[in-house]
């Protein structure tokens, strides 16, 4: 069976990167909330989808609207800007901002998805003229389908708006297990021979990985906790990290240039994985644990422990 030397070898690489990767996860969470990143793209995004690019009219105005105001959780930090608006909410606040109703308009009138369009023909903003004809003309005479239209456009908007998240995210990840793999020396290479030559380490992993499976492991937006939770299951495990304790592990430093070579391409090797994320090496790991058992792989029913991760 494949449950050999090697499959505990890679049960326990995988395992390192699932806690280097939780850690670049949870200090990229922590810089998201510092700079409010989540806001400030969705801004953005809106922005772009209003044509607003000089932000001197309609996305101001729409944010500054009741609706969208109130979303905001710390006005101070976000200046203003909440972190998510649904569809709902952003079609009505805008066609209260692009063609607000009079105070004397009629039952009749609110319903009427001509009286939109004409209230929006007079209106200051560019979009009214350009976007939201279409989406009303659209709608056959029904108020509600218009709203929904608006809908479906910004849904349809917030899905390169979330592309750009996640992509602005991926670089501050890899940009920590830069720092992290640097720090520690995280040598994909030398902790591969290690495990691959001290059996007793690798059960002890094999037993860590199979109770990070069972029980979750810790997970939260405090890097500071995590990190520290981390570093007492490091310690515990004796996994072959850092810079120190040459005496003992005399790979840990290299001493020549091939060797220096090899230490360079462990260290992007670990790099390029932690940067992967969390839940992509967690389903790995569940899947690897899986195959060792000789069964299929649990990670169906331990799909919602999946570690989060940007």
């Amino acid at each position: 069976m494949f449950g050999s030397t090697m499959l505990e070898v890679a049960i326990g690489v995988v395992f390192v990167y699932v806690l280097l990767s939780l850690v670049c996860s949870a200090l990229t969470e922590w810089v998201a909330r510092l700079f409010a990143l989540r806001e400030t793209t969705l801004y953005d995004g809106i922005r772009r989808l209003l044509a607003d690019p000089d932000d001197q009219g309609l996305t101001q105005a729409l944010y500054d609207h009741p609706l969208i105001a109130g979303l905001a959780q710390s006005q101070r930090r976000t200046k203003g800007k909440p972190a998510w608006i649904t569809p709902r909410t952003f079609a009505l606040a805008l066609m209260d901002r692009v063609a607000p109703l009079a105070e004397d308009t009629t039952d009749a009138d609110r319903a009427s998805t001509s009286h939109l369009r004409s209230r929006a023909a007079v209106s200051s903003y560019k979009i009214a003229q350009s976007v939201l004809p279409p989406l009303v003309d659209a709608a056959d005479g029904k108020i509600e389908t218009a709203i929904e239209n608006i809908e479906r456009w910004f849904n349809e908007a917030m899905v390169q708006v979330t592309d750009w998240y996640k992509r602005k995210t991926q670089w501050i990840i890899l940009g920590f297990a830069v720092v992290v793999c640097g720090l520690f020396n995280i040598d994909t290479i030398m902790i591969a021979n290690h495990f691959s030559r001290d059996a007793t380490l690798r059960a002890s992993l094999v037993a860590a990985a199979e109770t990070a499976v069972r029980d979750s492991l810790p997970k939260g937006s405090d890097p500071s906790v995590l990190l520290a939770r981390i570093k007492t299951e490091t310690a515990q495990l004796g996994l072959p990290i850092g810079w120190q304790d040459a005496g003992q592990n005399a790979d840990r430093i290299p001493g020549g240039f091939l060797s220096w070579l090899q230490k360079v391409g462990g260290l992007l090797m670990s790099v390029v994985a932690v940067s992967l994320g969390a839940p992509f090496w967690f389903d790995l790991l569940n899947r690897l644990l899986g195959l060792r058992r000789g069964g299929s792989s649990s990670s169906g029913q331990k799909e919602e422990k999946t570690p989060s991760g940007s």
